[in-house]
């Protein structure tokens, strides 16, 4: 920033009313007295938790931490040695006055000697995680039961585009809710899916651990904090290398195999030799798993509210005026991927061209330098760069928008002597021309390539000076994702042409000729349809330091923060490419380009007060200023109480504010298609309903809104962990959010149940037929949400080894949501709620086993079911469990071999009839994993 703009901002800050109470005390306060003695430790991008050791995911008091340590290492049997050392510093016993900056633990500016902070914060480490075969963050998250999976590789089709992303999502309130950092700063938002981080960008290789805050609106990250913060955290002084390879194979039949080759290398001791070099590079493939090749992809099944077939089938349904739908292969329809209607036309089996499983290559590069100018100071610059390129399947285009007319000259015009004629009661009239339901197989299967490319670099100085700590960075973050069509999408007007002359849409794509084939693939087109970049230039400084023991139970410590963002959306269409194929399914429309920008001005300040030996307070404000929506202040107070050693009370209060997403206000708006619903407008039970009312794909809306308004929050938390017994700990930590004005979309279901309420969502023709249901951004109105998370950690030492248990568990007691604003809640737990899947109950159990060089686990992770989306023909959901065991084993050259399968019992997901998400119908690609049971090599060579 320029010297002017920063003057402009500091006097607009303290002439802000809002403000002017805590900048006389920021002022005011002592800040630049003398202090105790800061060793720097607590920069986030350089300390050393203790909770590494801690396989119990939580900060605990002090005794049963040591316990806490050997089932983490279960897959790394040298660090079981390290677990006293380690459980030492956890926690200092009562009676014990605090010494602050040892440990800078997620969701505090402050650093500590105690990981046991008022703040509940969950730890997962790599060693963990390579146990269980995971390779990326993605399946990581998956493994939090806080953590809901709101995108995933089975989701993508030609009409849910996702741009290969994948997200984070605490409490199930949506990805743009939970904040994503790497090394304690921010990453930029996925450019497709803007208001959120694509977590497949993580440089997964070079990761040591994941802290999750499970707590929200952070003052010292961002208000926009909701749901809470996932810290992703690498190697910081690495000397040597590690280089991996493992192999996925599921044991069904149809692909799904997955390739991972990570590199990490490491060179220079900080404290020896004043520097640190370290890059790291890993490569991961995913082959695609076909919807046919799954038992659990259910076609049609009416008996159980299940119909994944289109009425666009091949040969070609067709109508005219108010005639019922009719083809010449109907009433039996006994051709490839044909199915009877119950009436004179057919349906199609559209998800015999998707996926459960999408297919996808990953690659990335990290590296970091960091160097000691000298005992105190030390700067650091880092860079990532992440490559992803995935596909989507789908079925042929449909011609929906507007329907392919025929004239009754083509020579295929029923009666023409080609095509039969229907019967004389259907009403068809020879005169007038038809409309066509038409699937365009002979162009061939539609397939998106989407490629994300994401670039970090980052400065970053840390160290003290005059007993007064700093840390401040400057980082550029950019996102670029490209959206292609490859196959498949053709030009309207050409294959009406065609339909009207040369190629008979009444047979199957095997009795065209091949001169007829090569005529309909000169109709398709391909190549990019839509580049996005999302970018930001960050700035962010904080000052730490210790103010004395004013109470006698420590050291009051405090720290204040300074951020500049500048954010910038850049959007542009190819206007003419998808002018020439719009008509044909690829749910991108024709827009003018996008080009966005912001400033975000930010104040934070912090202060720990030990007011007794066994009470710590924690307060912390935050003031933004956005240049676009305003400026906000919001307040964080937090508490730790420990009476006795052997338990602990923590709680907190926060308020939070999000403003909406560039990309939720100006992405470019786009037509698509839902899955087959019923208008409720119309008696579907009757015979011959009218035609586009009944088991019908309608023309789906989405996109930004720039006239959506910002969002707020307030959220609490109150728990204890409780030690009864050496090496056994105990938590639970209750939570409540609420969101007022929240924005998002509704799902077209929800829209089609409640005509009485949305119905100002939909479009309708002069003849009552919907044309079009609009899901575009929309402040829908209040969510209110709580729970509990559980977790019991215990471990017990003995001559064949030592054997760990650790359970977490999250209870979600209510999600309560307002569909708009002032009408009346709808519950989300333990029912089908459109957007989001709501467990009532998740856990994971990990039983580990170390005993020298050899190490082994089991992990449990479970989902309660749910009400389905059609009650009335399937009622429930069923519960879903899986189970996943390894065993692994290090020789003393550095090499280690592990073997495992994840899903040992092949669990398929569970039956749903839910039509909104997925390919093919019969389950829910949100709530259960689709590929089945994998077993997995993996190798390690240490050196």
């Amino acid at each position: 920033m320029s010297k002017q703009r920063h003057a402009h901002f500091a006097l607009r800050w303290a002439r802000t009313p809002q403000l002017s109470a805590c900048a006389a005390l920021l002022l005011a306060s002592p800040f630049t007295m003398a202090l105790a003695q800061d060793d720097g430790a607590n920069s986030q991008d350089d300390y050393v938790a203790p909770a590494e050791a801690d396989s119990s995911n939580e900060a605990v008091p002090a005794e049963p931490a040591a316990a806490a340590a050997a089932p983490a290492a279960a897959s790394a049997p040298a660090a079981a040695a390290s677990t006293g050392s380690a459980a030492a510093a956890v926690s200092a016993p009562s009676g014990q006055t605090t010494q602050l900056g040892d440990i800078a633990v997620t969701g505090t500016a402050i650093a500590r000697t105690d990981a046991a902070t008022s703040l509940p914060v969950t730890v997962v480490t790599k060693e963990q995680l390579d146990a269980q075969g995971i390779t990326s963050a993605s399946e990581a998250l998956q493994q939090i039961p806080a953590n809901n999976s709101s995108a995933g590789e089975g989701l993508g089709t030609g009409s849910q585009i996702t741009g290969g992303a994948n997200f984070a999502d605490l409490r199930g309130l949506g990805s743009k809710y939970t904040l994503v950092l790497l090394n304690g700063r921010r990453l930029s938002n996925d450019a497709f899916n803007g208001g959120s981080v694509d977590v497949n960008t993580i440089p997964f290789a070079a990761i040591k651990r994941i802290e999750v805050l499970r707590d929200g609106a952070s003052a010292l990250y961002g208000t926009d904090a909701v749901a809470g913060v996932i810290n992703f955290i690498t190697e910081k002084d690495l000397q040597g290398g590690n280089l991996t390879l493992q192999y996925d194979q599921p044991t069904n039949s149809g692909g799904g195999t997955k390739r991972t080759l990570e590199a990490t290398f490491g060179h220079g001791d900080l404290d020896k030799d004043g520097y640190n070099l370290m890059v790291t590079g890993s490569y991961r493939r995913q082959d695609a798993v076909n919807a046919l090749d799954r038992d659990f992809v259910v076609i049609q099944d009416e008996s159980r509210g299940v119909d994944a077939t289109s009425s666009f089938p091949a040969p070609a349904n067709y109508f005219q005026n108010e005639t019922p739908l009719l083809n010449p292969a109907g009433p039996d329809c006994d051709q490839p991927l044909l199915y009877p209607s119950g009436g004179s036309s057919c349906r199609f089996n559209y998800s015999s061209y998707g996926n459960v499983v999408t297919p996808s290559d990953r690659a990335s590069i990290y590296a970091r330098g960091a160097y000691k100018i000298n005992d105190n100071n030390q700067v650091t610059l880092s860079y990532l760069f992440a490559h992803n390129e995935s596909r989507n399947f789908a079925a042929p285009g449909l011609s929906s928008g507007p329907f392919l007319e025929m004239s009754p000259d083509s020579p295929y015009f029923p009666g023409n002597g080609i095509t039969p004629a229907p019967g004389a009661d259907s009403g068809f009239d020879p005169t007038q021309p038809i409309s066509l339901f038409y699937r365009n197989v002979a162009g061939g299967g539609r397939i998106t390539k989407n490629t994300n490319e994401a670039h970090r670099a980052m400065l970053n100085f840390t160290g003290s000076f005059e007993k007064v700590h700093y840390d401040t960075a400057f980082s550029f973050n950019q996102g670029t994702t490209d959206i292609a069509y490859d196959h498949g999408y053709y030009n309207y007007e050409e294959l009406e042409n065609l339909v009207n002359s040369t190629v008979n849409p009444f047979v199957s794509n095997d009795e065209l000729t091949q001169a007829q084939r090569n005529a309909v693939l000169g109709t398709t087109n391909s190549g990019v349809a839509d580049s996005t970049k999302a970018q930001e230039y960050v700035w962010d400084g904080k000052l730490t330091r210790e103010l004395g023991d004013w109470f006698g139970a420590g050291q009051l410590a405090m720290a204040i923060g300074a951020q500049y963002r500048h954010q910038r959306l850049q959007d542009t269409r190819n206007n003419s490419f998808l002018t020439d194929v719009q008509n044909s399914g690829g749910g991108l429309s024709p827009q003018d380009p996008v080009d966005e920008d912001r400033d975000i001005e930010s104040l934070y300040s912090e202060v720990n007060i030990p007011v007794l030996d066994s009470l710590e307070l924690n307060g912390s404000f935050r003031y933004d200023n956005y240049s676009d929506v305003g400026d906000t202040v919001n307040p964080k107070v937090s508490l730790r109480y420990q009476p006795i050693q052997k338990v602990v009370f923590r709680g907190s209060y926060s308020e939070g504010f999000r403003a909406p997403s560039l990309y939720e206000l100006y992405n470019p708006q786009s037509t698509t298609f839902t899955g087959p619903l019923d208008d409720p407008a119309y008696d579907c039970s009757a015979d011959n309903p009218p035609v586009g009312t009944c088991n019908y794909q309608f023309n789906r809306l989405l996109g930004g809104n720039p006239d959506l308004d910002s969002e707020t929050s307030k959220s609490w938390t109150a728990g204890l962990i409780v030690s009864p017994i050496e090496r056994l700990s105990v938590g639970a930590s209750f939570w409540w959010i609420e969101i007022d004005n929240q924005v998002g979309t509704l799902a077209p279901s929800t829209i089609l149940d409640d005509l009485g309420q949305f119905g100002d969502l939909i479009t309708r023709n002069e003849n009552g037929r919907i044309t079009q249901i609009s899901t575009i951004n929309e402040n829908l109105g209040k969510v209110r949400t709580n729970g509990v998370d559980f977790s019991i950690n215990y471990s017990i030492p003995t001559d064949f080894g030592t054997f760990g248990f650790d359970f977490q568990g999250t209870l979600t007691h209510k999600y309560a949501f307002q569909p708009r604003p002032g009408v009346d809640y709808s519950e989300a737990v333990n029912r089908y709620a459109g957007s989001e899947v709501i467990p009532k109950w998740k856990h994971e159990i990990q039983l580990t086993w170390v005993k020298e060089n050899w190490s082994a686990q089991v992990v449990n992770n479970f989902s309660s079911g749910y009400e389905d989306a059609d009650p009335d023909t399937n009622p429930e959901v069923s519960d879903y469990m899986t189970f996943d065991a390894s065993v692994a084993y290090k020789f003393d050259s550095g090499i280690g071999l592990s073997v495992g399968s994840k899903n040992i019992f092949d669990r398929d997901p569970p039956f749903s009839n839910q039509a909104d998400y997925g390919s093919g119908g019969g389950y829910d690609p949100r709530y259960a994993e689709a590929i089945g049971r994998t077993v997995f090599g993996r190798m390690t060579y240490d050196f």
